[in-house]
């Protein structure tokens, strides 16, 4: 996997935005003041330390947020796990990021001392105040996830898979940030259930793969139809992720290898297409053709 660097989120936000990032200095600032206040920190996987912040606010910037929250991304652990204080932040870098930073600091203290309620409370009340607390909170989640492996202890792996698909996860799919749900549901299941997980997964890729030259030909239908329309519109696929087929399986906990396999095949939405249009106008123009 290719490491990422400012570049690489400086030109995501571009290709998300696109536009030329605003306030660059104070993205540029916020990854100089973390690169030099975790030094030479490592991750539990023998990475430098800064690796997971550069990852949080990739992730940041692949969904559009601006560029006080990739700021606050970069700076998220700073308050935490260095010397820095909440007050350095705000003198650095203003009021807007060091209210993000401050949120995410107490965020990780609550999700370490207090219990699943406790946290839900507090989560609920950075929500209300300001949702970009909680999205870059997924983010850091999200990284956390697809670096589990890192972490040895398989008792303390299952935990954090616990928490993830029974808290982070259902939270982040109730605020409508469906790219991580989907993400953070998967990475939590593949330790929180491994063995269905597995057969699943396998099924399902040689479903895709069979699936995916029909698919690709229905969407060519559709545009050639739409564009002899004149209509603008952009048209997203997406297939049944692994966690979904979990959940309508859940219920049969004694199905055997050949019973979940024939039970996926029994199914029939495998994939959505979604076509977003312009207006209402041509929402309705789309669905009469």
């Amino acid at each position: 996997m290719n490491q990422v660097n400012l570049e690489k989120i400086i030109n995501n936000f571009k290709k998300y935005h696109k536009r030329k990032i605003k306030n660059l200095s104070l993205i540029q600032k916020a990854y100089v003041y973390a690169v030099l206040k975790h030094g030479k920190q490592q991750r539990k996987s023998g990475d430098l330390y800064i690796s997971h912040p550069l990852e949080v606010a990739y992730i940041v910037s692949s969904i559009g947020m601006d560029e006080t929250s990739i700021a606050a991304a970069l700076l998220h652990d700073v308050v935490e796990d260095t010397n820095s204080s909440t007050e350095e932040i705000e003198a650095n870098f203003g009021k807007n990021v060091s209210k993000l930073v401050d949120g995410l600091t107490k965020l990780k203290r609550s999700s370490a001392e207090r219990t699943e309620r406790s946290f839900l409370k507090l989560a609920t009340v950075f929500c209300e105040e300001d949702q970009r607390v909680m999205v870059i909170k997924f983010a850091d989640r999200l990284h956390n996830m697809r670096t589990l492996d890192g972490i040895k202890n398989e008792q303390k792996r299952e935990k954090i898979a616990k928490d993830t698909i029974e808290v982070f996860a259902p939270f982040a799919e109730k605020l409508g940030i469906r790219d991580i749900s989907e993400e953070l549901f998967d990475l939590s299941l593949k330790y929180y259930d491994n063995k269905n997980y597995n057969i699943i997964l396998k099924h399902l890729f040689g479903i895709k793969n069979e699936l995916r030259p029909h698919l690709e030909k229905a969407v060519s239908e559709i545009k050639k139809i739409l564009l002899k329309n004149n209509l603008k519109f952009e048209i997203f696929t997406k297939f049944k992720s692994t966690y979904e087929i979990y959940k309508e399986i859940a219920g049969n906990e004694r199905l055997g290898v050949e019973d979940i396999m024939k039970f996926i095949d029994k199914l029939y939405n495998f994939f959505t297409v979604d076509i977003v249009t312009k207006n209402l106008n041509e929402v309705y123009k789309t669905v009469f053709i």
